[in-house]
């Protein structure tokens, strides 16, 4: 089965949803990405807040506009997020209707130190293999 909802982070600023694709902006590209993360689940306020802006201070309101800026682009889809008052959001889809490929944590931006810190963890990953590899061959 087709995923329903595609996130990909080497795509950042667009999703696939029943196979159409949907430019989105930043932030609202972020918002999707931690419901994603959790589908089926309600997603605190401050989770959302912490994951989209950190430690920037915005109006209380902005969520609810990125989620109304995300709906607007999918008007067939108004009910793919649910606000639970006092709460939080929850992305109204099961976990066999999303596929997401995250490269970056969903708390941090993938900014020039988390680029080598991930360079040089790809580089280790690979000299395990190697070492693996090569204890197989001996065997």
């Amino acid at each position: 089965m087709m995923p329903k909802l595609i996130v990909d982070d080497c795509h950042p600023g667009r999703i696939i949803l029943d196979e159409k694709e949907i430019r989105l902006q930043h932030k609202t590209f972020l918002l999707i990405r931690v419901l994603a993360s959790s589908p089926g689940q309600c997603i605190s306020y401050k989770i959302l807040y912490d994951a989209i802006w950190k430690d920037v201070i915005v109006e209380s309101n902005q969520l609810h506009y990125q989620k109304n800026k995300l709906l607007r682009c999918v008007p067939q889809y108004r009910n793919l997020i649910t606000t639970i008052p006092k709460s939080g959001f929850v992305l109204n889809l099961d976990e066999d209707e999303v596929e997401l490929n995250l490269v970056a944590p969903l708390t941090r931006t993938l900014n020039e130190n988390t680029k080598s810190q991930l360079l040089r963890m790809q580089s280790q990953i690979k000299g395990m293999l190697d070492l693996v590899a090569k204890r197989l061959e001996d065997e």
